[in-house]
């Protein structure tokens, strides 16, 4: 006669029971870590949980609330030098100051456009809020830049990653690497006017027309420079398609004429006076140049084979070429050419995005993972490490920074 079990669920309830406990053992043995180690742990915790949603936009937001808690909180505890000097000066005079005797007057050596409203207004709101705190001021710029541009690029790679944690781990290393976090408080006005520009431009792709022009405009606003890209972006949405597809045609055309428009700001425009002094306030790496040209060609490759969201894809490369255009007609004057290369970083953005998704919808993509991830903080590093300014350590340094020594 054959035995019955009164029991039936027992080896059901045993493994429940085990993996309960191995979960006990996991987290105890992580106490001690967490204790060490807060930033680590809290990074961790915020990207696995985040990561670990079906939903594209909590991935999203869990990389952007990485990105922007390490890089504001860095950019919190910068040392006071270069252009962040008069920015946190005016920052502070602004808790006394009335907007209306600020805006379009001339303050020491600076004169504050009225065309550049965006910027400036919102340093008096969060002056008037935070007392003049700089820390504030810090946080608030790190998160015009970054909230935009991690929207952006969450946005387009949900269009081309069906699993959401590819969303979130294309994001996280488009930040990274698109953004140069040491310009992030130097060229303060530019940088919240680039994402500015990128997040109107998507929206824009994506249907929402009048709000992305109105972000866009936003982006001008904060910096009239970023007029150019805004211009060429326009330009290169309503000509260099034809019947659905990229006509490279119009695209070698829109080039010459933008590569026109540079040389005549050179010769008749604002940049005169640096063609003729040779003024310079830095230079471009040769190196930095070269990873951009790389980031290009690899975009052009990858978007050949990405069906959706095409018509975007074949925008941006258009964008890109066209851009370069100016940029060779500013590049006989170093300092417009710096200027204006900054911009670059918008496609370099979306770009990585796109490279980083499709390399992860391979049949093997995840193995990318990990090692695009040491490399992007492998680049931030060396960013921080030839920058001029100092943060107190890089972001390793902050990650694995231990309790007893956070501030």
């Amino acid at each position: 006669m054959a035995s019955v079990s009164f029991y039936p669920n027992q080896p059901r309830r045993l493994r429940d029971a085990m993996r309960l406990v191995g979960w006990i053992a996991v987290c105890l043995l992580m106490v001690p870590v967490a204790i060490v180690f807060p930033i680590l742990t809290v990074v961790s915790v915020v990207l696995f949980i985040g990561f670990s949603f079906r939903s594209s936009a909590v991935a999203t937001g869990s990389a952007i609330a990485v990105v922007l808690g390490i890089f504001g909180w860095m950019n919190s505890m910068k040392g006071i030098s270069g252009d962040w000097a008069w920015y946190t000066q005016h920052f502070i005079l602004l808790q006394h100051l009335d907007f209306s005797q600020y805006w379009g007057q001339r303050i020491g050596p600076f004169t504050i456009k009225t065309t550049e409203p965006t910027y400036y207004l919102t340093s008096f709101v969060i002056s008037r809020l935070s007392d003049g705190n700089v820390s504030a001021l810090a946080w608030g710029v790190s998160a015009l830049i970054y909230i935009p541009l991690g929207v952006s690029v969450g946005l387009i790679s949900t269009k081309i990653a069906k699993v959401p944690m590819h969303v979130g781990i294309a994001t996280l290393i488009a930040l990274m690497v698109g953004v140069t976090f040491t310009l992030t408080t130097q060229l303060v006005r530019q940088e919240i006017a680039g994402a500015l520009v990128v997040l109107g431009f998507v929206l824009f792709y994506f249907e929402a027309r009048v709000i992305g022009i109105l972000v866009a405009v936003l982006g001008v606003f904060s910096h009239n420079s970023a007029l150019v890209p805004f211009t060429v972006i326009i330009a290169t949405y309503w000509f260099a398609i034809s019947r659905g597809r990229l006509a490279w045609g119009r695209v070698a055309l829109l080039s010459c004429v933008f590569l026109a428009v540079g040389l005549a700001y050179l010769l008749v425009g604002p940049g005169f006076d640096y063609y003729q002094s040779g003024e310079s306030v830095g230079e471009i790496s040769l190196i930095v140049i070269v990873m951009d040209i790389s980031i290009l060609l690899v975009f052009m490759f990858v978007r050949s084979r990405l069906e959706e969201p095409k018509h975007f894809l074949d925008i941006l490369a258009a964008v890109a070429i066209v851009y370069s255009g100016f940029l060779i007609g500013v590049s006989l004057a170093p300092t417009p050419f710096l200027r204006m290369y900054f911009y670059v970083e918008l496609f370099r953005t979306l770009m990585v995005g796109v490279i980083v998704c499709a390399l992860l919808r391979l049949r093997y993509g995840m193995l990318w993972a990990v090692p695009m991830l040491l490399m992007a903080i492998v680049y931030v590093e060396m960013r921080i490490r030839v920058s001029p300014f100092s943060y107190g350590g890089g972001v390793v340094a902050h990650i694995f920074k231990p309790f007893a020594f956070l501030n």
